[in-house]
Formats: C-alpha cells, structure tokens, sequence
C-alpha cells in the first residue's frame, strides 16, 4: 500500500490514461524550447513511488536531465529525522538510478553537527553520511527547503550565521548535488524591495528556539500565533508550528559567501562523484580535502606540461584555520 496524504487530492497512478496525461503533460512542461523548464522535482513519491521510473523514462531522462523525488517519511509526524540512508537508498535503487532524492540522512547528519557542536559526524575516513556517502551522483544535498523551514518549521535548521555558513561550505565543496535554499541566498525581498511575508526578525539566534516534541530545534512563533487554533488536541511543538518565525538568516545576510562558495567549487571543478579524503574527524574539527577537476599534461606542440588537480581543504569547528 502507498502512503496516504490527506492535504493532496487523490490521483488514480495505477490508471494508464492518468499515467499517459501525466507524462504528456510533463513532456510539454520540459521539453526545449517550450517553456523553460527541463528537470522534474517529484513531490510526496511515498503516494505513487511505483510508477517514478516511468514517468522519468517517458521524459526527462533519455534527454540527460535531472529529476528528483522527495522520499521522506518522518514517522506520522513525529520524528522528523526518521528517514535514514538505507531507505532512500532502496528508492533510488528501485528506480535503476534513473532518479534521485533529497538527501534527508545527510540533513540530519549537519543538523545534528551543529546542534551538539559535535563536527565529526560529518564524515569519517570510513565515509560519509548521508546517501551522499553511497549514491552521491543521485544525493540531492540541502540544508532548508519550504516545508522545512519556518514559518512551517517542520525541521528548521537553527538560526545561526556561523553555523548556516558551516553547513554550506560543507555542502557547496563536498560530493552530491548541491542545492542553495532562496531565502537563505537573497532573503525574502523580491526585485521590487518587498518583502514576501512577515519581515524576519533579526534580533532571533539560537538560543531563542527550543527543542520541542519532536525533539527538533524550533524558532519561538510568531506574535498572535495560537497553537490550540491551528492544532487543536495536539501537543505544542508536537508538530510543524506553520507559524514561526524567521530569523537573520532568512535576510540574504549569508548570500555574499555563499555565491563565493558556489564559485569555489565550480572553479575546482567538485562534481556530484568528486574524491573527498577525510583528514580530521573529532568534536571540534571536520579537515577533508575534495578532489576537483585534473587537467592532464599535453605534448602535442612538443612542450612539456604537468598534470593540474585541483582540490578544495574543507576545514569546519573551532579549531579550523
């Protein structure tokens, strides 16, 4: 049986007239030329995960490009960290590698790393966590996302600047797929100056949040917000808030090294299967050297050129210099 959610109307997968509109409809969605869009993001796959590799095959794959599903299953609600690497691991395997998955694993892996300021947990020289560590070329990597974040706050990372930029240069220079949450890159203003929402708080850290019943770090809510409104008989902080609020790092302020953390691997080459050698691993220091592109020395034209590699050292505590 699939997962049932009961916020999405249901759509019949297992009838071949939907599956063939469907792929119609994404084919035109994605093919050149058309609209602009050429990647397909899979929501909630747990509802029709079957019929994934179809869907991917009869569009966007044979043409080269990227699709992921969003397999996660925080246990009813009550554990948002309950998705492990086995499990996304047996979906990518079941769909031949033809599609990949939000690497929820190695989010769990930074947020606990951060939170217990215990920098080893991301990664030893025995591997890494995360399906990073053993299918990084479908690991879509990932610190926040919209339903993670607040105001929903489902599994929000904690609002600290040092530690946000400790989570993306782990990211943005490791193997994977990267992907950079907007609100953390330009903020919640839009082309024109307006703010989308409610203004962040910039006076918010850490220490404002909580750890609430779903032993997660939660920011405190937003003025007005009343729980026993929005979720009547349930516990407070038993679930996703859908009302908390936003703090500094939701203001662009970490946009500026992030980009020079994007042009960092780019310029090195890092690509989602790139080496990494992990050379400190404990509390206070996570040292690893990722291996970029190598440029190979040429003789065509009689001269005598070295072999180029390019390498990142990923330095992230206390103790980094």
């Amino acid at each position: 049986p699939q997962a049932h959610y009961e916020a999405a109307p249901n759509v019949d997968h297992s009838n071949s007239e939907v599956r063939e509109a469907l792929v119609s409809w994404m084919n035109y969605m994605t093919r050149p030329r058309n609209l602009g869009f050429s990647s397909l993001r899979f929501d909630f796959v747990r509802g029709y995960e079957p019929y994934i590799q179809e869907y991917v095959d009869s569009t966007v794959y044979p043409r080269g490009e990227l699709s992921v599903g969003e397999w996660w299953n925080d246990d009813g609600g009550r554990n948002p960290a309950f998705t492990d690497t086995q499990m996304l691991t047996e979906f990518v395997d079941a769909h031949s590698g033809h599609c990949g998955a939000w690497d929820f694993s190695l989010k769990s892996a930074i947020h606990a790393a951060a939170l217990q300021e215990d920098w080893s947990l991301l990664g030893s020289k025995e591997g890494l966590p995360g399906l990073m560590g053993v299918r990084p070329q479908l690991a879509f990597t990932y610190i926040d996302n919209h339903d993670t974040s607040p105001p929903q706050a489902h599994y929000p990372f904690p609002d600290s600047v040092p530690k946000l930029l400790a989570a993306y240069a782990y990211i943005l220079t490791h193997p994977g797929i990267p992907c950079v949450f907007w609100l953390h890159l330009y903020g919640k203003k839009n082309a024109d100056g307006i703010t989308n929402g409610k203004d962040p708080d910039v006076s918010l850290s850490e220490k404002d949040g909580r750890i609430d019943g779903r032993n997660v770090w939660v920011p405190p809510n937003n003025a007005g917000f009343e729980w026993s409104e929005r979720w009547p008989d349930k516990e407070p902080w038993s679930v996703g808030s859908q009302d908390a609020a936003q703090g500094p790092i939701y203001t662009g302020i970490c946009g500026g090294e992030i980009k020079k953390l994007v042009k960092a691997r780019s310029m090195a080459g890092v690509q989602s299967d790139s080496k990494v050698e992990v050379i400190e691993s404990r509390k206070d220091l996570y040292q690893a050297v990722v291996t970029g592109r190598v440029i190979y020395g040429s003789s065509r034209s009689g001269e005598s050129r070295e072999t180029s590699v390019y390498q990142i050292m990923v330095c992230i505590g206390p103790e980094a210099k």
